[in-house]
């Protein structure tokens, strides 16, 4: 009994206390490796960014090797001969066919895939990772963190935020529309006598910008010089950055226009792109826009828009201006509160500004369901 007594040995505590250690250390060591912030994660995060460094780097090798004499890339004989050496690099979704016109790029920019990986090769030769454009286009409405211009005219108050309003996938731009109305007080389209003031280009090939050019091409046949002046010159004012500099910031913004016309405000609303609208495709009653017949400008089909303003989150208060002219002089487009599309004299003070900025869409951060520049 004496010798029992003096021998040592495990106590079931001691057991359970060790136990507990070993469980602490065990879960330690397991977050070290799988957490968030882990070693696995973060070994993964490493191939990932290898994978897209390699991937970047086979295809600027290719497009440095595309210049022809003139300095610009050689798109027909060059490039497209150069990026079939990538192995496994897509284009639309296949290799890029040297004898297929449809399977071989024509002009820049062009979105090509290596190893999974998307980049946008750019007419200056310039490569961005590509932007996920379904997630942008499911986030209309989001606020713009990180962008913050623009005042009222009057001073009385800034531009309190920016929300995403359209997404122009071909040509690789975002478009934010101002949340609060702008006053119409001393901006020549708010002019008292009729007569408007506004005395800069006259055409929009004038343009330093060619937003009028890509997002108006359906009125831009009916705007001349000669037929409805004063209903063009308004339009012009709307489109020309240089009469919307206060809401433009450099190194963010490309440009600042007056507002949307009225195909980029329907693209938006239907969740379609402009550039449908040029075949008819989108001319059903409801869904888009169709030659009308007043005053000989394309026409809106805004049964379906009332409800989609509404539904969306772009809070109207009054009418503003939408840069699309209307039949006869002086009238405007404008957006009614209640979201019907209709035309007014451009004297109309109770019509304020939406100001509309452009930003290249690789700018655009996506965090969540945060948007940011």
């Amino acid at each position: 009994m004496k010798n029992l007594k003096e021998k040592s040995g495990i106590t079931l505590i001691a057991l359970i206390v060790t136990i507990i250690v070993l469980l602490i250390l065990a879960g330690v060591t397991i977050s070290t490796l799988t957490g968030d912030n882990g070693l696995i994660g973060k070994a993964g995060e490493a191939k990932q960014v290898n994978e897209e460094a390699i991937a970047l780097e086979k295809i600027k090798t290719e497009v440095a090797g595309s210049y022809g004499l003139n300095g610009k890339i050689d798109v027909e004989n060059q490039l497209n001969q150069n990026l079939k050496r990538i192995k496994g690099l897509k284009y639309n979704d296949s290799e890029i066919d040297l004898n297929n016109s449809d399977q071989r790029i024509n002009k820049l920019p062009a979105t090509v895939e290596v190893d999974g990986y998307k980049y946008d090769i750019l007419e200056n030769g310039e490569i961005e990772k590509t932007p996920d454009y379904n997630k942008l286009k499911s986030m209309y409405g989001s606020v713009l963190k990180g962008y913050n211009a623009g005042k009222n005219l009057d001073n009385s108050k800034k531009v309190s935020e920016w929300r995403l309003f359209y997404v122009d996938e071909e040509n690789r731009e975002v478009f934010v529309i101002a949340q609060n109305r702008i006053s119409a007080k001393g901006i020549p389209l708010s002019s008292s006598n009729n007569s408007i003031e506004y005395v800069g280009t006259n055409t929009f090939e004038e343009l330093e910008c060619d937003y009028g050019l890509k997002y108006n091409k359906l009125w831009i046949s009916k705007c001349t010089t000669e037929d409805k002046a004063d209903s063009t010159k308004a339009v012009l004012y709307l489109c020309d950055p240089k009469n919307w500099e206060d809401y433009y910031i450099e190194g963010k913004a490309k440009y600042a226009v007056g507002g949307p016309t009225e195909e980029i405000l329907v693209a938006s609303f239907y969740n379609i792109q402009v550039k449908d609208f040029y075949d008819n495709s989108y001319n059903g009653e409801g869904k888009g826009i169709r030659n009308a017949t007043i005053g000989g400008y394309p026409q809106v089909i805004s049964s379906g828009i009332t409800q989609l303003v509404k539904d969306k989150l772009y809070n109207i208060g009054l009418h503003y201006w939408i840069a699309s002219p209307a039949g006869g002089s002086p009238w405007v487009r404008a957006l009614a509160p209640g979201g019907d599309i209709n035309y007014y004299d451009y004297s109309n003070t109770g019509v304020g500004y939406r100001p509309l900025v452009c930003i290249p869409a690789s700018a655009i951060k996506i965090d969540g369901e945060n948007l940011s520049v």
